[in-house]
């Protein structure tokens, strides 16, 4: 853990999930550069995110989900999440591998508000 970001795991019915915690200046920013990011996102986190799959050139498509009330971008195949993301309270962008890592993540900061 730095001042910038945090990375770690964090454990769900007996299955550990990555997970990648930025902490963001501009959510403006952060926001259109995510958004940029998202069709090289899941090659650049494959070193982190080891149940990514390689997949064959496919440009990935991300969609819309409101989790634990925050805005967040999911990234599905057929087999499943491959990536969510959210950036809670505008000041953070958390990213993980499923929808439930993302969700208990989001309600850990929300009971142990970030510094």
């Amino acid at each position: 853990k730095t001042d910038l970001f945090t990375l770690g795991t964090v454990k769900l019915y007996g299955i550990s999930h990555p997970f990648l915690i930025l902490r963001i200046n501009s959510f403006t920013e952060a926001y259109e550069g995510t958004k940029e990011w998202e069709r090289d996102m899941q090659t650049n986190l494959r070193p982190i995110f080891d149940s990514i799959p390689v997949t064959g050139g496919e440009i990935p498509v991300f969609s819309d989900k409101i989790i634990k009330n925050q805005d967040a971008r999911i990234l599905t195949t057929d087999e499943g999440t491959l990536l969510a993301y959210s950036f809670f309270n505008k000041n953070l962008v958390i990213i993980t591998d499923a929808e439930e890592a993302l969700a208990e993540i989001i309600n850990r900061y929300e009971i142990y508000h970030p510094k």
